[in-house]
């Protein structure tokens, strides 16, 4: 079976990450670091001296991030054309305004709201960077690092399209730093804010009307149904929602994302199941036909819910945060 590689503690997230032109060092939970800092004009009240110096002569404005490997990366002078090389990337672009500018993205990316499915066409598993080359596109954005013993983007870069690398975050605090970093690097910083805002907004709000006055509830998070079952352990973004909402992970000893078995399933026999699997036509009401899990809480009690998005590393998180607060704790959480 195959292991599950999407891209998530989460308490310690619900401090707001804010953007400003000053220097600002952030660390990531994964270990990595993200610096912003903008060169600024000194204020002309200070120059009284040198008021005879010509405005034309004046150094433009400068300013450079570091990507999450620690590495500096120019802003460019003008971004107008944008390769996006995972759905986590092409969601996030859409979220600061900029789904207009991407001219091609890969394969799942077809999926977002907001994104033409027409040039969804890149197939990351066998990358050719010959087609891309014809594009001439200003940057691609993608999740895989080109800082490797070989470059896979290589040629597309010797092409004049620059590459910036993001990784897919494994925990709320990461998932801020990375809506940040495409802010700096775009130039859509108040957008970007915003969006970081509205997560920390959706924790606040839970926070308060936390569900500890009932008690704990199990669950099975499903993201590959049967019979090439999938799920996630500790480690992961899901996970730590999870454990925010006072919810019992059933594979929360396990880490990062796993292939389960049905048996380990029915011997935890969770109170809630969520189905997270969008593949095209599929009915989670099939759990209720598989063989063995008719005795499970989640079975008898009809609790068996499925997601109506995807949860992904994005600032979308905020939708989907709430969405399973209401699902697992209807009684707590339903009039948010």
């Amino acid at each position: 079976m195959n292991k599950y590689k999407f891209a998530p503690l989460f308490l310690a997230s619900c401090i707001a990450l804010s953007l400003t032109a000053c220097a600002n060092d952030h660390y990531t939970s994964e270990g990595g670091e993200i610096t912003t800092s903008v060169i600024t004009e000194p204020d002309p009240s200070e120059l009284k001296e040198e008021s005879a110096v010509v405005k034309d002569d004046i150094v433009p404005v400068e300013t450079e991030v570091y990507d999450r490997e620690g590495n500096p990366v120019v802003i460019p002078d003008s971004l107008n054309t944008i390769i996006s090389a995972s759905p986590d990337i092409t969601e996030m672009l859409i979220g600061l305004g900029l789904g207009d500018k991407i001219i091609a993205a890969d394969i799942d990316s077809a999926e977002i709201e907001g994104i033409d499915p027409a040039i969804c066409t890149i197939d990351i598993g066998s990358f050719d960077n010959e087609p891309l080359i014809q594009l001439s596109a200003d940057v691609m954005i993608t999740n895989l690092s080109s800082r490797t013993a070989i470059n896979p983007y290589a040629p597309l870069e010797e092409a004049g399209t620059d590459i910036v690398y993001i990784p897919r975050s494994e925990s709320i605090s990461s998932i801020k730093l990375d809506i940040e970093f495409l802010a700096a690097y775009t130039g859509t910083e108040k957008k970007g804010a915003e969006l970081i805002s509205e997560i920390d907004d959706v924790l606040n709000t839970l926070h308060m009307n936390a569900a500890g006055a009932v008690p704990s509830r199990t669950v099975y998070y499903e993201l590959s149904a049967y019979p090439e079952l999938g799920s996630c352990g500790s480690d992961t973004f899901i996970n730590e929602i999870l454990e925010f909402i006072d919810a019992k992970n059933i594979y929360s000893a396990e880490t990062g994302y796993i292939a389960n078995d049905a048996d380990t399933v029915i011997a935890a026999n969770p109170d809630v199941i969520i189905s997270d699997v969008h593949t095209a036509d599929y009915d989670c009401s099939e759990i209720l036909q598989r063989e063995g899990w008719g005795e499970v809480r989640a079975v008898v009690n009809g609790r068996i819910f499925p997601t109506s998005i995807r949860l992904r590393p994005t600032h979308k998180i905020a939708d989907s945060i709430v969405e399973l607060a209401k699902l697992i704790y209807p009684e707590v959480y339903s009039r948010i």
